[in-house]
């Protein structure tokens, strides 16, 4: 966590928003990302 916060902003929401689409992948499958 400490290394996240030395990535720019815009880095770290797009590295958030990776995560949660990898979340959502885990939890419904791909075809979560299709809806």
């Amino acid at each position: 966590m400490i290394v996240l916060a030395r990535v720019p902003s815009m880095e770290y929401k797009a590295i958030c928003t990776a995560l949660r689409k990898l979340q959502v992948v885990k939890e419904f499958g791909e075809d979560g990302l299709r809806n």
